[in-house]
């Protein structure tokens, strides 16, 4: 386009590591003309914000978003050459002689996404993502609605949902369904029952549940749906090797991510596949 129209090009963003599009144009030589402008710089700043922003962060997240920084130290969890090899998979009708699981990431009113991702699981070598579906606004009243109405559709194996804060109400839902409550499992960084039985517990962690779709992913085990908006959301996840030496994940546009590493999860299931004919 510019060589035709002999145009401009701007871009305006705060970093996201090294070795991108961007990045490369912030380096000398690369014909750009640069500006670098801290957040603590901009006189409309709200200094308690970044404050609260600089307590709740690490030193190297607030440097890449606040500061404008370009950290070495973040990198994506899933690169986008991964991503796009894993985007194989096509959706096809709910069939009732194959085995499906559901993942969902609950979010409250506002602007937060709820998504609702359901992989197949008939063949364990081999999961496929069958849907991926995202919605705003949602009630939790509404939210369990809809896991209700997927449900027949797919009559799920294993129901997999965060049940920390707002996702608390959905789980409890579920749980007092009858049709739901003997296949939903609390997955979060917390243990708590999955059942009546208050010695059923599991405690699963966040980077557990990473690990899982990444490694399934490296090993060609699941196939996803072609779809942009996971693609961005996988993109935008990024890990960070803490003073500690923990591993810290995190990210902008996470919530098909965080549902996505749910409905994955079904790859650790061991109970044995039923079949109807």
């Amino acid at each position: 386009m510019l060589a035709v129209t002999k145009g401009t090009i701007i871009l305006l963003s705060t970093p996201h590591g090294t070795g991108s599009y961007f990045h490369r144009c912030f380096q000398p030589n690369s014909g750009f003309t640069k500006f670098n402008v801290s957040s603590e710089d901009c006189p409309r700043k709200d200094q308690d914000f970044l404050d609260r922003e600089k307590a709740r962060m690490s030193k190297l997240q607030y440097a890449q978003e606040y500061l404008g920084e370009f950290v070495d130290d973040l990198q994506q969890v899933f690169p986008d050459d991964l991503i796009k090899s894993s985007m194989k998979a096509k959706r096809q009708p709910p069939s009732e002689f194959r085995t499906y699981f559901i993942g969902v990431d609950v979010a409250g009113m506002g602007k937060d996404e709820s998504t609702f991702e359901v992989i197949d699981r008939t063949n364990r070598d081999l999961l496929i993502h069958q849907e991926n579906i995202v919605q705003k606004e949602l009630l939790t009243t509404q939210t369990f609605r809809k896991i209700l109405q997927l449900d027949d559709q797919y009559n799920f194996k294993r129901i997999y949902i965060d049940d920390g804060g707002i996702g608390f109400g959905v789980f409890s839902q579920l749980m007092e369904e009858e049709s739901t409550r003997r296949k939903t499992e609390a997955l979060n960084n917390s243990a708590r029952p999955l059942d009546r039985d208050e010695n059923n517990k599991k405690k699963i962690l966040k980077n557990d549940l990473y690990m899982n779709l990444l490694s399934l992913m490296e090993k060609g085990k699941i196939h996803l749906l072609d779809d942009d908006n996971l693609f961005q959301s996988l993109k935008s996840i990024q890990f960070e090797n803490t003073d500690d030496g923990r591993t810290k994940i995190f990210g902008k546009y996470t919530h098909i991510a965080e549902g996505l590493i749910r409905a994955a999860w079904c790859a650790k299931d061991k109970s044995l596949n039923i079949y109807r004919y």
